[in-house]
Parts: C-alpha cells; sequence; structure tokens
C-alpha cells in the first residue's frame, strides 16, 4: 500500500474535518440554527436601540435649539437697556410669554429625553428660568437637581451655586445665602462674576447679623479690582447695618 505524502496528509485531515463538522452540524441543526437566529435578533435590538438613541438625541437637540431661541428673545426684546435708564426695554407681559414657552420647552427635554446630553443644560436652564420668573422654590429645586446630577464645567457648577444662593436670598435666607455666596468666592476664584458674588456674601451676612462674616467679604471685595462704585455701595451698606463706622473705619 502507498504511502501518503504530507500534502495528501493534510488534505485526508482536512477532508476529515469537513466531515466531523457536517456530521456535528447535522446532530444539533436545531440549537445551532436557534442560536444564530437569536444572535441575529441580538444584534437587530442593539442596532435598533442605537438607532432610537441618535433619534432621541437628535430631537433633543432640535427642542433644545427652540428653548435657546426663545431664551435669546428674551434677552434681545426684554433686557436690553440701550438707553441705560435702568428700565428694561421690552414688554412684560410679552416677556413672561417668552420665558414660559422656554420653560416649557426645556421641560419636554427632561420629561422625554431625560438621558441625552441636553438634558443637564435644560436642567440648568430651567433654575435660570423660574427665576427670573419668580418662582424661587422650583429654581432652587432644578439648581439642587443639576448640582447634584450632572457637571457641565466649574463655571456652570459655580454658576448654579449663585443661582441656589439668588433663591435663599429672595425667600429672604440671609444666612444661607451669605454663606453659600462666600462658598462660591471661595471655591471658584476664576469664576467672572466673583465680584458682585463678594458683594452679595457681604450684604447678606449682614443682614443676618454675621458681622464677622460680613466683614471678611467686604474686605475681599475692597482688595479686589472691583469698581470704586461697588466698593463704595457696598461699604456704605455696611454702615447703615452697623458692620462698619463711618467714623473710625480706614479707607486705606
Amino acid at each position: 500500500m502507498a504511502r501518503l505524502n504530507k500534502r495528501q496528509m493534510k488534505e485526508d485531515k482536512f477532508v476529515t474535518g469537513l466531515l466531523k463538522s457536517q456530521e456535528y452540524f447535522n446532530r444539533n441543526r436545531t440549537q445551532i440554527l436557534l442560536g444564530i437566529a437569536g444572535l441575529i435578533v441580538v444584534i437587530l435590538v442593539a442596532v435598533l436601540l442605537i438607532a432610537n438613541a441618535r433619534s432621541s438625541e437628535q430631537a433633543a437637540q432640535n427642542q433644545y435649539g427652540d428653548a435657546s431661541m426663545a431664551v435669546r428673545e428674551f434677552f434681545n426684546t426684554f433686557e436690553m437697556d440701550q438707553n441705560q435708564d435702568g428700565i428694561p426695554d421690552g414688554n412684560l407681559d410679552s416677556a413672561l410669554t417668552i420665558l414660559s414657552s422656554a420653560k416649557a420647552e426645556f421641560e419636554g427635554i427632561l420629561q422625554q429625553h431625560g438621558g441625552s446630553d441636553m438634558a443637564k443644560f435644560a436642567t440648568f436652564y430651567l433654575g435660570s428660568i423660574s427665576f427670573k420668573l419668580g418662582d424661587y422654590a422650583e429654581a432652587e429645586k432644578y439648581y439642587r437637581m443639576f448640582l447634584d446630577k450632572y457637571h457641565i464645567s466649574e463655571g456652570f457648577e459655580a454658576a448654579a451655586k449663585m443661582g441656589l444662593a439668588g433663591c435663599k436670598e429672595a425667600l429672604r435666607d440671609f444666612e444661607g445665602a451669605g454663606m453659600l455666596y462666600m462658598e462660591v468666592a471661595e471655591d471658584y476664584p476664576d469664576f467672572p462674576q466673583k465680584l458682585d458674588v463678594l458683594r452679595k456674601a457681604a450684604i447678606n451676612l449682614a443682614q443676618a447679623g454675621l458681622n464677622d462674616q460680613a466683614l471678611m467679604a467686604f474686605k475681599l471685595l475692597e482688595e479686589s479690582d472691583a469698581s470704586r462704585s461697588i466698593v463704595t455701595d457696598t461699604r456704605e451698606f455696611l454702615y447703615e447695618q452697623k458692620v462698619l463706622n463711618p467714623y473710625t473705619y480706614n479707607l486705606d
């Protein structure tokens, strides 16, 4: 009997492997086909989930765009003060309608697309809009939700805490407001509104009777590059609150 060479032996092993694979497939045909079908279903579900997620994200972005346009319209039509008389140029009723429309859009994002990237921005702006509308309890709710659940940047975080302090101030919790303003000033040294935060900290702490803390906030304001008018106005308020004595306080 002739011996098989190496090439023939390899081919024989290959054929034997194919026959065994065919035999295994025939024996387990049902299970294999069910497994393949299950895998196809899993892949299809994953594809659909990704498509739905993208669709939801796009819908959230569209809704966010509409809401942002309403906010810009508010600032362009009401908040502007071109003649600088301290009175906004726009009509208040119209402004409130615009803000309410923006609020509804942002609320829709949270309700329908809570897992989207736009949800964190919507939450922050819902706090700001609620504050503008004078609903301080609602504003506080959204600011807290933003701080507890989301993070965009330190700037947004500082602004949310400043908004939260503003809610406390509006609700006459001067101690809570003053302490939170001071926290923002200390924890976010590069916050663009730091000087206003220090001014508010000094005023609220003084109203709360926390004279030492109020004086500390004012000292920081004095040492900053705040305008003379801001420092002077704050100092006059502290005179009124008897935190500073106008006859003994060293203006240097």
